[in-house]
């Protein structure tokens, strides 16, 4: 189950793809090596890259702005495609958007984007990122050593969403009519 949502400009539409009922009722806590994401299917959008996310994080009561990975993999052959450099959060409790994945491209099936805590301690690493505690949709957790041996989300659908930019289908040209033509009927200009 995939909720949409669309923005269109001259390169293409920019489509956010969410997974989450958007209440966030629980959250793991992280740890070191270990993945926390969602596994999306982009085959109904062919040369679509992969261009940013949207992630609600808590504390936990644990406050401060944390670091993390964003790891990019092709889910179909649990492979990793790309992975940023260290980001940090901007704040406690709240949603971090539009953070950038660079216009990843080549991506065809099944694509998973996984936040590794770096924060804190080995047992007990943040930002936890949110759950809904309603797993519909294919939320998974796990060591990045070993993607194929990720387990499905405990607390529910991660609250991630993920932005593609499908490309242009194309501007098609309608016919140009002049304003009169005989017995004031528009003739298409030849």
């Amino acid at each position: 189950d995939t909720d949409t949502d669309t923005d269109t400009d001259s390169d293409g539409d920019l489509v956010e793809l969410v997974q989450h009922d958007g209440t966030y009722t629980n959250a793991y806590y992280q740890a070191y090596d270990n993945g926390y994401g969602v596994v999306y299917d982009i085959s109904s959008y062919p040369g679509a890259t992969l261009e940013m996310i949207d992630y609600r994080h808590s504390s936990w009561g644990v406050y401060g702005t944390w670091d993390y990975i964003l790891h990019v993999v092709d889910w179909d052959t649990y492979t990793e495609v790309d992975a940023t450099g260290t980001l940090q959060t901007t704040g406690d409790d709240q949603w971090e958007e539009s953070i950038s994945l660079g216009s990843i491209a080549g991506q065809s099936g099944m694509v998973g984007v996984f936040l590794e805590a770096l924060s804190n301690s080995a047992s007990d690493a943040y930002p936890c990122i949110d759950g809904d505690n309603n797993l519909n949709g294919m939320s998974y957790y796990g060591a990045l050593a070993d993607y194929s041996s990720m387990s499905p989300s405990g607390v529910g659908d991660f609250l991630m969403d993920l932005w593609i930019m499908v490309p242009a289908k194309g501007l098609v040209q309608a016919p140009v009519y002049r304003a009169t033509g005989p017995a004031g009927t528009g003739v298409p200009r030849r």
